[in-house]
């Protein structure tokens, strides 16, 4: 197969229409994992571009079940559930996540931002638990600005929270399982170690101030990868309390729809916002701008 930037655009719609009515969404999701590059932005823009296509249709699929009547078949839920190859996916993702390109890391944020909510509760748990060993504390820490706000809304508005907490449900729907204890605890913990490197790169007397306030006692030193990250902890520290603060008014407008007691619109999740300055080259913001269905979610400042 051609890799993925040359695919011509009616094989693309082409495969749209197949995935109404087959289950290959896995095989497709595989070829154009093997004829990507990480190392080629055009690439990996154009591939998960495309995967964004796919999963949107399938979300729109879903959201139609929801609609459906109890007793009713539903028309698309097997379909992601039943034969995907979730451990293909997640290693694919690991290694755009482990990249160090800018532009890659945001996409890979972006598109797992916009999808979290097609997983099934324990493909998700599979999920978090590979960003936590693999790439948390050095995407959260990240030197680009971009990065570390891309990651932080995943982080605290998908992956420390269940599956679909952000899709408006009556009282008679039920409420989304809850994240395993294991990693609730997990999360934790890593929040807990940002505030102590935050702390850390305060000079002394607010350093002392911020952890009486906090209640917490000054930890030890966690190792020379930590210390070099330490410079960004404070602006990671504090866009993610933002963004827990958001979280927060978020589930309580929610809980005040459902229950009927507010007659605004139920919240939406925040819509991810991209500096332009901090793509490099004239060719990468064609690439983000024109290839990439993922960035008309996005608001380019």
């Amino acid at each position: 197969p051609r890799p993925p930037p040359l695919l011509a655009e009616p094989l693309v719609q082409l495969s749209n229409q197949l995935l109404r009515c087959t289950h290959l969404h896995s095989v497709l999701v595989k070829i154009v994992f093997h004829r990507c590059s990480v190392h080629d932005v055009r690439a990996v823009s154009t591939t998960l571009n495309l995967m964004n296509s796919w999963m949107t249709a399938l979300l729109h699929r879903l959201q139609e079940d929801r609609m459906r009547p109890a007793d009713a078949a539903p028309l698309s839920q097997p379909l992601l559930r039943s034969t995907f190859d979730f451990a293909f996916f997640f290693r694919g993702m690991a290694v755009l996540f482990d990249s160090e390109h800018v532009q890659v890391l945001l996409k890979a944020c972006e598109f797992l931002y916009r999808h979290f909510d097609l997983l099934p509760d324990h493909q998700a748990d599979k999920m978090r638990t590979t960003m936590l060993r693999g790439c948390l504390t050095r995407l959260q820490l990240h030197w680009s600005a971009e990065v570390r706000s891309f990651f932080a809304h995943l982080l605290v508005l998908r992956l420390e929270q269940p599956c679909a907490w952000a899709v408006p449900r009556l009282p008679s729907e039920p409420a989304p399982a809850p994240v395993e204890p294991a990693i609730v605890r997990q999360f934790e913990a890593a929040a807990a170690r940002l505030a102590s490197l935050a702390v850390q790169a305060l000079p002394a007397e607010r350093a002392q101030e911020r952890r009486e306030q906090r209640g917490r006692p000054e930890q030890p030193d966690e190792g020379r990868q930590l210390r070099q990250l330490q410079p960004y902890a404070a602006a990671a520290l504090a866009l993610y309390e933002q963004l827990t603060a958001v979280r927060r008014d978020m589930q309580r407008d929610l809980s005040l729809w459902s229950r009927g007691a507010s007659s605004a619109a139920p919240p939406s999740l925040p819509t991810l916002k991209c500096d332009t300055s901090v793509l490099d080259l004239e060719e990468d913001r064609v690439i983000w701008v024109r290839e990439s269905e993922l960035g008309k979610g996005i608001v380019f400042e």
